[in-house]
């Protein structure tokens, strides 16, 4: 099931990583879904499907209605951290819409 399934967890952590997220909550207070949603122009469902999709996936944790990063996402996946994985976090874009896009859009 996990194989058959892995493109939707990669297509997730591609979308935050797009949009910058857990650089966005680096070392922070965390984030609510409307948090987010405004800060980035997202209709509030696309932006809790995100933040969901990655807590399920142990990218986020979540308490007290704010999303933060867990250890994991701090350190690999922070923008300008000494273990930085992010640049191997991307979709092919040719033919294809890209997950922000689809966030935008509210076509994910």
């Amino acid at each position: 099931m996990a194989l058959s399934t892995g493109f939707w967890a990669f297509k997730t952590l591609a979308a935050a990583h797009e949009l910058d997220l857990f650089s966005r909550l680096a070392g922070g207070a965390g984030i609510t879904v409307a948090g987010l949603a405004e800060a980035l122009g997202l209709h509030q469902r696309p932006a809790e499907m995100l933040l969901t999709g990655c807590a399920a996936l142990g990218l986020l944790e979540k308490s007290d209605g704010r999303y933060r990063n867990t250890p994991l996402s701090e350190t690999y996946l922070v923008r300008g951290k000494p273990y930085y994985f992010g640049g191997f976090v991307q979709i092919p874009t040719s033919g294809s819409m890209r997950a922000e896009e689809g966030l935008r859009t509210r076509c994910a």
